[in-house]
């Protein structure tokens, strides 16, 4: 289980397997769910692809769909590199340039610091050039490994795009090794979109889906009181 309290009232909970009362009274999300659907909380039900850790390093590979497969083959071929990211200011340097190009939501140290040692940083790039990083959070109960953040110089001018993308790819794999030389079973691409309409997060999601895992739904689960403030945040915004 993997719990996140950003003030006295507010509590986000990862893979937990029960509710407390209190967490029906104050401000709490539950993502992915892990019991029984519980009284006193309104629920949706959500999307994520799961990778099997427990196959080797080839069975894993193959798993990726082809174009997958060959753009991480061409990555080792090129020598990308892949690394552990040093600090929290080097990723937070580097995912809130990507943030502000993309006009997404930067980050905080604050929010990096709340996953406490579960937090892992890789990177991955070629030559001396950094091309992708990727935030994770370990839920070492269920030997899991969560995706969290992911950024890279795509949008940046005069770098190769494609070159981009085959980092990207290889980081991701790259990774699945790492955390299964951790003891971890899992990994979790973090939630996906199913809708074509939907059409940026469906394009993500179909490149998650390129590497293969099992989709599964997912139980998210939010307090009443949280739901109440959100909606009210929502008008107060219009």
């Amino acid at each position: 289980m993997i719990e996140l309290k950003r003030n006295s009232l507010y509590k986000l909970t990862i893979n937990a397997k029960r509710v407390g009362l209190l967490d029906r009274l104050l401000f709490t999300q539950f993502n992915s769910f892990l019991g029984n659907k519980p009284w006193g909380m309104k629920s949706k039900m959500g999307h994520t692809i799961l990778i099997d850790l427990n196959q080797s390093d080839e069975e894993i590979l193959q798993g990726c769909k082809s174009n997958t497969r060959n753009e991480i083959r061409r990555a080792i071929r090129e020598d990308f590199f892949f690394e552990k990211v040093e600090s929290h200011e080097e990723f937070l340097r580097f995912f809130n340039s990507f943030a502000e190009e993309k006009g997404i939501d930067t980050i905080t140290e604050a929010q990096l610091k709340q996953y406490g040692d579960g937090l892992v940083l890789y990177k991955s790039g070629k030559g001396n050039v950094t091309m992708t990083m990727h935030a994770s959070a370990i839920d070492k109960d269920e030997k899991l490994a969560l995706l969290l953040y992911s950024a890279s110089v795509r949008l940046t001018e005069g770098i190769d795009k494609k070159d981009v993308g085959f980092s990207n790819r290889f980081l991701h794999y790259k990774e699945f090794l790492a955390f299964k030389e951790q003891g971890l079973v899992t990994y979790d691409f973090n939630g996906i979109s199913i809708d074509p309409e939907d059409k940026e997060r469906y394009s993500i999601s179909q490149f998650k889906a390129g590497f293969g895992g099992k989709q599964t739904d997912v139980l998210w689960l939010m307090s009443y009181p949280f739901v109440f403030v959100s909606r009210i945040k929502v008008l107060f915004n219009k």
